[in-house]
């Protein structure tokens, strides 16, 4: 059987990380993460500080969510407002982005509060949909070029989401507490 010329590399295979306690838990599972993917998530991670910097004292970064949208950083401020984050690490997917119904219908979204958060230059104001912010972040500092406007939002998504993360805490919680009346304390 005749070998085929090896690919390019593109990906590089990492372990996802896990909330259980290492005592307990089973083998994390294999991800792939492309370069690009690694750009992305260095900006969710910028844009979860930014949020939590900004009062916001629920932010939830990412991961797989049972809600039809998928925000890369979702948050609560102070006052109970959801602040969506939809970070943008190239021009081509913020055009993708486009295309999505709850982009073209805002109701069918998820935040009251919603922003792009994208390096210098991805995304011009004049095209951000309307009552979108923009958030640049340049040199440790988080530059607001376009404050987003409240808008109605899709408050049953929201609430999945809440009540998906309350449950995946106690699931953890449930797990570190077993661990630990297992080893005798």
């Amino acid at each position: 059987m005749p070998k085929r010329a090896p690919r390019s590399p593109v990906a590089v295979l990492v372990p996802s990380p896990t909330i259980l306690a290492p005592s307990v838990a089973p083998a994390p599972p294999v991800t792939i993460r492309t370069a690009k993917t690694n750009a992305h998530e260095a900006l969710v991670k910028r844009a979860a500080r930014w949020l939590e910097s900004s009062k916001c004292r629920i932010v939830f970064v990412g991961g797989t969510m049972q809600t039809v949208e998928q925000p890369d950083v979702f948050a609560w401020d102070d006052a109970f407002t959801t602040v969506l984050v939809e970070v943008k690490a190239s021009r081509a997917d913020f055009l993708r982005d486009r295309g999505k119904a709850w982009r073209r219908t805002p109701e069918l979204g998820m935040g009251v509060l919603r922003w792009f958060f994208a390096p210098p230059g991805v995304i011009q104001c004049d095209e951000l949909p309307l009552d979108w912010g923009l958030a640049e972040p340049s040199r440790g500092v988080v530059c607001r070029r376009v404050q987003p406007t409240r808008q109605k939002s899709n408050r049953h998504a929201e609430q999945r989401l809440l009540l998906q993360l309350a449950v995946e805490q106690k699931r953890a919680l449930d797990t570190l507490y077993r661990a630990w009346r297992r080893d005798g304390r």
